[in-house]
């Protein structure tokens, strides 16, 4: 069994890494590190180790109160060493000092050192730098106290000059890190175009000039489809309310409304939406428009989120024109989806209630409808550019069901029944 002492002390102490051809003699002494950046420890551990020619001797502590002390010689040369003394690095509660071997090499940049050996009847082994001692040493660049990467000084103590570091500076300004691994504020100015947030409204669309300055453009920040922006959000779901008298802004329900959601797991163009929006009141063919010539339609479908908000799950764009066909009731569409999927969509109006329906038939991954596991309920609106909209507020079904292939959610209505929903 392998015993990795949770010591980053000892570890420290006892290993190093080769790093390039020797320039000179090894000489190991100086403060070491090992913490769980470079061995998977939960402590931090430190290091000191003495070196007089080919005597070595090192002493190690970790946070938890683990230790290490040894002592034996090392080869100048070639960076070989061996050590004996005693150890104790097991968790707390401590145990009684165990006799200690340790065998390995000091690296030629005399910065780090690898050793392995027992600590009692246990194999041991170690992981030594001087990078994150939290003193300059030769060969570094620069020096934090750690061994993390991003913040300017690198776990090799290389300065990350010319990253971007963390510092406040005023918006359309960066902070960099300089070739002594320090965060420098306001050492760059944003390029030209960066968003930046001059008024605090996300709705609006901010760009620095390049120059250290936000400016704003005028321009409304664009959504997409079937989003709405709020001022301290930005772009969100924006599901339109159902009634069977709506007003502007709201869509038109009915009482006969089905849907079922195919979602194939293994082949996502097999994926099918069917709903049915039937029965509903009065819908006088112009409500329709003309999506024949100028009115375009959009399909949206949003999940509701366990806490009462909205996601948008799928969304198509049905432009006017090409596709659709009008007939005495209404208008009828057929056509491929962008990237790959196909919609039919049939629009039936009738000034007499009980006879209008819409029909859509939604084939590919268009609609990514969630999981089974995901959904609880959600919304299917058909919304037209001249402010007619018509919508499903609908549950998973109690009879929804899936297996390896195949998730099958059939969405419900459950106003009037409950019982017939999850």
């Amino acid at each position: 069994m392998v015993v990795r002492l949770r010591v980053a002390t000892l570890f420290v102490a006892v290993i190093a890494v080769l790093v390039g051809p020797a320039l000179a003699d090894v000489d190991l002494s100086g403060d070491y590190r090992v913490d769980e950046t470079a061995f998977p420890l939960i402590d931090v551990c430190t290091a000191t180790v003495v070196q007089s020619g080919t005597s070595l001797s090192l002493s190690a502590t970790c946070i938890g109160g683990n230790y290490l002390t040894g002592s034996g010689t090392i080869d100048p040369l070639t960076g070989a060493l061996d050590l004996t003394g005693t150890c104790e690095v097991e968790a707390p509660p401590a145990g009684p000092p165990q006799p200690l071997s340790l065998t390995g090499t000091g690296a030629a940049d005399s910065i780090s050192f690898v050793v392995s050996g027992t600590c009692g009847s246990s194999a041991v082994e170690f992981f030594g730098t001087k990078c994150g001692n939290g003193s300059l040493d030769l060969n570094e660049e620069c020096e934090d106290g750690n061994r993390d990467n991003g913040d300017c000084c690198s776990d090799s103590c290389d300065a990350e000059t010319g990253n971007v570091c963390d510092a406040a500076t005023p918006e359309c300004t960066l902070s960099l890190c300089d070739a002594s691994g320090t965060c420098v504020p306001n050492a760059a100015d944003e390029a030209a175009g960066a968003p930046c947030d001059l008024d605090a409204d996300a709705c609006t669309v901010d760009t620095c000039d390049g120059a250290g300055t936000c400016e704003a453009t005028g321009a409304p920040l664009p959504c997409e489809l079937c989003e709405t922006c709020e001022a301290d959000a930005g772009c969100v779901a924006s599901p339109l309310e159902v009634s069977p008298h709506p007003t502007v802004g709201e869509c038109l329900s009915t009482e006969s409304e089905t849907a079922k959601f195919l979602n194939y797991l293994d082949d996502d163009d097999k994926d099918r939406l069917l709903w049915g929006w039937k029965k509903g009141p009065a819908v006088p063919l112009v409500d329709f428009g003309t999506p024949n010539t100028s009115t375009d339609y959009s399909l949206c479908l949003f999940g509701r989120r366990p806490n009462g908000t909205y996601e948008v799950v799928g969304a198509i764009e049905i432009p006017s024109g090409a596709g659709w066909q009008p007939g005495s009731e209404g208008f009828r569409f057929e056509g491929d989806l962008p990237g790959t999927g196909r919609i039919k969509l049939d629009l039936r109006g009738s000034v007499e209630a009980g006879k209008s329906r819409i029909a859509a038939n939604v084939k590919g991954p268009g609609l990514a409808y969630p999981s089974i596991d995901n959904l609880r309920a959600g919304q299917i609106e058909l919304r037209a550019d001249n402010g007619k909209c018509w919508a499903s507020q609908m549950r998973v079904g109690r009879n929804s069901r899936s297996n390896a292939k195949v998730e099958k959610i059939k969405l419900r209505d459950c106003t009037f029944d409950p019982s017939k929903c999850r």
